[in-house]
């Protein structure tokens, strides 16, 4: 028979949870903003955009929560990707229009509160926690 380690959660979980929370909201906000200089259409399908990956990246953060691995991982690929054009934009000032101080300033905010948020997911602590070791027991 096998036993199986179940440390506490570790407070870089808590931590991680909390800042990608945030990242949420600061990336909702600024969704909002964007959507407002659309037309009525492209708003409507936007916000539907917008509202499903918003429901994904919550899911996955819940699933997180309740110590799923396959949602670390997913949700770490998953945010990673999406930031990498924020990260562009950062660097190089945008690069197919110019960055607006708000924009720049929501899009720097956010990149560090993700990229800040699945370093913690994947600290020592962190590991052991969604991955716990399995002690064999001997007879």
């Amino acid at each position: 028979m096998a036993v199986v380690d179940y440390p506490r959660k570790p407070t870089t979980v808590f931590v991680a949870v909390v800042l990608l929370s945030l990242a949420l909201a600061v990336d909702l906000v600024s969704w909002l903003i964007a959507l407002n200089d659309l037309p009525g259409d492209g708003q409507v399908y936007g916000l539907m955009v917008v509202g499903a990956v918003m429901l994904v990246v919550a899911y996955l953060l819940w699933q997180v929560v309740g110590r799923a691995r396959w949602a670390a991982i997913l949700l770490s690929v998953l945010l990673v990707v999406l930031e990498l054009p924020n990260l562009l934009d950062l660097v190089t000032g945008g690069i197919d229009q110019p960055v607006a101080e708000g924009d720049l300033l929501f899009e720097g905010v956010e990149a560090v509160l993700c990229l800040v948020g699945v370093a913690l997911l994947w600290t020592k602590p962190s590991r052991n926690w969604f991955f716990p070791r399995v002690r064999r027991v001997r007879r």
